[in-house]
């Protein structure tokens, strides 16, 4: 099999972000069509850190195997996996496993429940602050 850092890749989570299938699936498919090509499943598993600093485990597929994988999926599916991979093969987009991950939006701190007046106080006035309201 080719290198992967060498040609085009999809990762089995961009497939299910285009898909709008859950990961675990796209995994089980994935498996599912490795074992079936005979291919060990370790040459394609990938894992990286998250935004919530958690590990991350994926398929990286190349575009024959993405092909090989999606055709099994309902026209629309295919569809968007497939303009994916030609957005990604025309340099329009970056691969995901090349993106850095997202942070996490911050959670405004809870007032000091302590002092329900102060409480009540700090609610309001975050309440009348033009960007809450954003």
């Amino acid at each position: 099999m080719n290198n992967l850092t060498d040609i085009q890749t999809m990762s089995s989570l961009e497939i299910a972000e285009v898909t709008g299938k859950q990961h675990k699936h796209v995994m089980a498919d994935v498996r599912k069509m490795l074992n079936e090509l005979g291919e060990s499943d370790s040459s394609f598993l990938r894992s990286r850190r998250n935004s919530q600093n958690k590990e991350q485990t994926y398929f990286l597929l190349d575009h024959d195997l993405t092909m090989t994988l999606v055709s099994g999926y309902n026209v629309k599916l295919r569809h968007a996996v497939i303009t994916r991979l030609r957005a990604l093969e025309n340099g329009e987009a970056t691969p995901w496993h090349l993106q850095e991950p997202e942070p996490e939006p911050k959670t405004p701190a809870l007032p000091d429940f302590t002092n329900p007046a102060e409480a009540a106080r700090e609610w309001a006035d975050r309440e009348a602050a033009p960007s809450s309201h954003a």
